[in-house]
This record gives structure tokens, C-alpha cells and sequence, in this order.
């Protein structure tokens, strides 16, 4: 019966842990990546179509529907001007946020697990004397089987 609670126990904790990773690891991007001066080009010769900015990311989509990722090197006061005057469709998306399970994470282990240890330390006090005497009921013998060695060097 133990040995299933022990299961379960380790399969929660690896469900959690394994969630929790796929929160905090990167997240794939799809298509591929073109600097910023590239991105630039292609919009001063009338090639791209869309503009989803998110932040520093820019996922465009060219007339052709080939898709790919830039990242804005530096603040860009002229960058929406330049699209709008060339009639690119400018989306603006919010930036991710962390989720529900991460931001709950963050801010609780830290509070569980100095709680998980007060525990531990207060079942260990519970314990008590018994396992520091457990040494004094022992029979004492200098010698592992209680006669002396037959060797001697001095």
C-alpha cells in the first residue's frame, strides 16, 4: 500500500515539475529568422504584406506568404511611419505574459518549501531521545567479535 502512495507521490511531483518546465523554457518560434536591415529592404521594395509586432518581435508576412521573424535592434521612431506609408498591415499583439501556474509557482515555493522543512525538522524533534541512547543499550566490546586479535605489533 505504501509503495503506491510513493508512486503517486513521485508522479505528481514529476507531472508539476514537468509542467513547470514547459512554462519557463523557450518558446519555438515557426519560420526563420532575418535581421533587421533585411526586414527594412523588403519593405522599402513594397514585399511585405504584415507586420505583427510583439514587443521587439516582429513576425512578418510577405506578398509572396513566406513568413519569417526579425527583432528590432533598437528603438525605431521612424518604423510605423515607414510601414504605414508603404500600406503593410500593422498588428499589434500584447506581450506574453507569464502563466497562472508559473506566476503561482514563483511566488509560493519559496514559502512551501521553508515550510516543508519547519515540518520536517518538527517530526524529527517528535522522535525524541530514543535514537541518541540506542548507542548506550548496544553491548560494548572493543573488538568486533568480542575477543581480541591474535596479532599483535608491539
Amino acid at each position: 500500500m505504501t509503495w503506491r502512495k510513493n508512486l503517486i507521490l513521485w508522479l505528481v511531483i514529476a507531472v508539476v515539475l514537468m509542467s513547470v518546465f514547459q512554462s519557463f523554457g523557450p518558446s519555438e518560434s515557426n519560420g526563420r529568422k532575418v535581421d533587421y536591415s533585411t526586414f527594412l529592404q523588403e519593405v522599402n521594395q513594397d514585399q511585405v504584406r504584415e507586420a505583427r509586432i510583439n514587443g521587439r518581435e516582429i513576425n512578418v508576412t510577405k506578398k509572396d506568404s513566406n513568413r519569417y521573424t526579425t527583432y528590432i535592434p533598437v528603438n525605431d521612431p521612424k518604423l510605423l511611419d515607414n510601414l504605414l506609408t508603404k500600406n503593410v498591415k500593422v498588428v499589434g499583439e500584447p506581450p506574453e505574459e507569464p502563466s497562472l501556474l508559473a506566476s503561482i509557482f514563483i511566488s509560493w515555493f519559496p514559502m512551501l518549501l521553508l515550510i516543508g522543512v519547519w515540518i520536517f525538522f518538527m517530526r524529527q524533534m517528535q522522535g525524541g531521545g530514543g535514537k541518541g541512547r540506542d548507542v548506550l543499550r548496544q553491548k560494548q566490546s572493543p573488538y568486533a567479535d568480542g575477543r581480541p586479535d591474535q596479532n599483535h605489533f608491539c
